[in-house]
C-alpha cells in the first residue's frame, strides 16, 4: 500500500531562483533545515548537471545517516526529486521518495512538496497513520525553514533553537 504526504506554500522569492538554490546547494540542506544534523556531497553519485550534485548524506534525527538520490531534475519545469534510504527506516517502508515543484505566481514562487513510500505488511498498515502524521509534520517544518532560508537568507527560529541545543 502506498503513502503519500503533499504539502504546498508560498514562498516570497522568484521560482527560478529558487530552483538553482535549491539544487545547486542540494548538499547544504543541513546548514537550513531542522531535524537535519549535518549534510554533504555523496561521493558514489555523479553530479546530474553542471554546479548539481547526484546524492548527499545527511544526518536526520531519529534515522540516522540517510543517502538520498538525485533521481529526478527537470530545471525548465522546476521540479527535482530525490529517493532516501536509511538503516533506520522501518523495513515495512520501501522507496522513499521526494518531490518538489516549483511555480512561480506573481514574483513569488508556489512550492509543492510530494512525499511518496510504499508500506507494507501488517506492520506497516498499523504503523502508515502514525508515519504519515510524522511525514506531515516534517513537511510543515521544511516550509517554515525554507521561507527563512529563500526570504531572508537566515535560518528558522525551529533550526537556531536546534543549534543551539546541541
Amino acid at each position: 500500500m502506498s503513502l503519500e504526504v503533499t504539502k504546498q506554500f508560498t514562498v516570497d522569492t522568484d521560482a527560478d531562483e529558487l530552483f538553482v538554490k535549491l539544487t545547486t546547494e542540494f548538499t547544504e540542506v543541513g546548514s537550513w533545515v531542522s531535524g537535519i544534523q549535518s549534510s554533504g556531497p555523496n561521493p558514489k553519485y555523479a553530479p546530474v548537471a553542471d554546479g548539481v550534485a547526484g546524492g548527499r548524506i545527511c544526518e536526520v534525527d531519529g534515522f540516522g545517516t540517510l543517502d538520498e538520490q538525485l533521481v529526478h531534475y527537470e530545471p525548465a519545469k522546476r521540479t527535482f526529486a530525490y529517493t532516501a534510504e536509511a538503516d533506520k527506516i522501518p523495513g515495512f517502508v520501501n522507496d522513499l521518495k521526494n518531490q518538489w515543484t516549483l511555480q512561480p505566481v506573481g514574483g513569488r514562487t508556489e512550492v509543492r512538496l510530494r512525499l511518496t513510500a510504499d508500506v507494507t505488511g501488517p506492520l506497516g498498515a498499523i504503523m502508515k497513520p502514525m508515519m504519515r502524521r510524522k511525514f506531515d509534520k516534517a513537511l510543515d517544518a521544511i516550509g517554515d525553514d525554507l521561507s527563512a532560508y529563500a526570504e531572508r537568507g537566515t535560518i528558522s527560529a525551529r533550526k537556531a533553537k536546534e543549534l543551539a541545543s546541541r
